[in-house]
């Protein structure tokens, strides 16, 4: 939802109008409000705005990125986070989406228009990564989720903020933190996948696994899309996506026996595949000793 009002202003750079603009609320009168000479019921309307829509959830990080704040001095914090804003941010603004909040190694944004949106956004913030060879393109993950969100205002008097509250949120920042431990830069969750019409062709990508879901006791599947990865990696995985389905295919129908075969093949042509080599792991202590019958127990993560 780009600005209704394209001049850049000082109250522009800190105001989050795109927000405001979710929730109905006239960036001027929101000043306004918040002046000394406003009315103090005005500041309580404010407060009770609250919207709920369906959009998706994007979160952009740098994995480790709290061990990296920690290890690195102030400075470079600074240069590395807001260089990887400057490359990412445009990306969402782009394809519509609206940031919803900065954090201290990255942002969540939401798409509450084109649901494909997001998923262009988060290839697109990758692809800026690679070609201006971003020094932590690496470790810069995305997760991505699709559902719905309440967004209303929180804060007292002359100081607040939009806010957004959704099991989604929490669900796209679990996928970012997750993605490189399995390989991947960008994950998404299948009720996103299938509300985008013809992602599989549109998309280039590989069903990772499934996910448990504690909060509806349901399971999830979440999918590698591959087309914000390196060319040698997104080659690799094109070439290994059958043997790596199939393997899938096989643990879930706790043949782990025949499933070790196929993700031996997967690392054969590609031995930095970390979730084949997490599968192969998994394979090996089931085949002796299987898990019990149940929606989680052959889930990759728990939620």
């Amino acid at each position: 939802m780009p600005l209704q009002n394209k001049t850049v202003t000082t109250e522009h750079r800190f105001i989050p109008h795109q927000m405001l603009q979710l929730l109905g609320i006239n960036a001027d009168e929101f000043k306004q409000s918040l002046s000394s000479a406003s009315d103090p019921g005005s500041i309580s309307k404010l407060l009770q705005k609250q919207r709920e829509m369906k959009a998706v959830v994007l979160r952009v990080g740098i994995d480790g990125g709290e061990d990296l704040i920690r290890q690195i001095e102030p400075a470079e914090v600074f240069a590395a986070v807001n260089k990887l804003f400057a490359l990412a941010v445009p990306a969402v603004r782009q394809f519509g989406g609206v940031i919803d909040r900065f954090l201290d190694d990255g942002f969540q944004a939401l798409f509450t228009d084109e649901r494909d949106a997001g998923l262009s956004a988060a290839i697109q913030i990758r692809e800026n990564l690679l070609r201006e060879s971003y020094e932590r393109e690496d470790r810069v993950t995305i997760g991505l989720t699709y559902g719905n969100v309440s967004v209303g205002m929180i804060g007292y008097e002359e100081r607040m903020s939009p806010f957004t509250i959704s099991t989604h949120t929490g669900i796209g920042r679990f996928l970012q933190e997750k993605a490189y431990g399995y390989h991947a830069h960008i994950l998404a969750t299948g009720n996103l996948v299938d509300a985008v019409p013809d992602c599989a062709t549109r998309f280039a990508n590989r069903l990772l696994g499934s996910y448990y879901i504690e909060s509806t006791e349901s399971v999830e599947p979440i999918y590698d899309l591959f087309d914000g990865d390196d060319i040698a990696t997104r080659q690799a995985k094109k070439k290994t996506k059958l043997l790596f389905e199939k393997g899938l295919e096989l643990f879930f129908a706790r043949d782990f026996v025949r499933a070790r075969g196929f993700f031996i093949e997967v690392l054969k042509a590609d031995r930095k595949d970390r979730a084949a080599r997490e599968y192969l792991s998994l394979c090996d202590n089931f085949r002796n000793d299987p898990p019990e019958e149940g929606k989680a127990a052959l889930c990759l993560e728990r939620f």
